[in-house]
């Protein structure tokens, strides 16, 4: 079974990067059919929705966990368009969904981890949700994304200094320390529900080193059996 590739992690990790190369290599190998590529959806809908600005998800926790919640739709919209789920009244056939497979740039995750941050916590001056993450977690929009998440691989990268840049888009971190907690509070959560993943360690910098060992361990899910 051809498992899908979930790339998670902070702002300017080396996500997309990664996930060219990824791209890059499968298209390269006739063994395996091409992976369908999931662009950052989270880019898209921070673009299409009404936030004064990108800085309203650390000032604003009611707008920001709206705008988490529309991340999450969109992600799954997504994951079901390229496995060609509504391709046809009874979806798509069993043969077509065992040879669709994708890489994803973030998952579900991520607005989780957004949401446990920046909702939860007071910021400037804010009043926080509490229990904004129980929300959003029992949501049956998050649960569907988090079943097929842990039939994938999700690979998440420690942050690095060296790779740390802004594209205008996306909420930076303030320091350092914000940076690193975005990994921190992901790698508790993961646990906490018992959700395994592929940890690229800051001392792994090289691309092409990143890949195989993603690729490595793709291969080996693929021929393991669900649990």
């Amino acid at each position: 079974m051809l498992r899908n590739i979930y790339v998670s992690g902070a702002a300017s990790t080396g996500k997309t990067t990664l996930i060219k190369a990824l791209q890059k290599y499968f298209a390269s190998n006739g063994d395996y059919p091409a992976p369908k590529i999931i662009a950052e959806v989270a880019r898209r809908v921070m673009t299409a929705y009404p936030m004064e600005s990108r800085e309203q998800i650390r000032s604003n926790p009611e707008k920001s966990l709206q705008l988490q919640k529309r991340i999450l739709e969109a992600q799954l919209e997504a994951e079901k368009r390229v496995l060609g789920l509504g391709d046809s009244p009874n979806g798509a056939s069993k043969v077509e969904n065992e040879l669709r497979w994708f890489i994803s740039d973030r998952s579900c995750l991520d607005p989780v981890m957004y949401t446990k941050i920046y909702v939860t916590n007071s910021h400037q001056g804010s009043i926080p949700i509490p229990n904004a993450v129980e929300e959003i977690t029992a949501s049956p929009t998050y649960l569907a994304l988090e079943e097929r998440l842990r039939k994938g691989i999700l690979v998440l990268i420690e942050p690095n200094e060296v790779t740390l840049t802004d594209d205008g888009v996306r909420l930076m971190p303030n320091n350092l320390k914000e940076w690193k907690l975005f990994h921190e509070v992901s790698s508790g959560f993961l646990k906490d529900r018992g959700i395994k993943y592929l940890e690229i360690g800051k001392e792994l910098c090289v691309v092409e080193e990143r890949m195989m060992f993603v690729v490595k361990a793709w291969m080996e899910k693929c021929q393991a059996k669900d649990e």
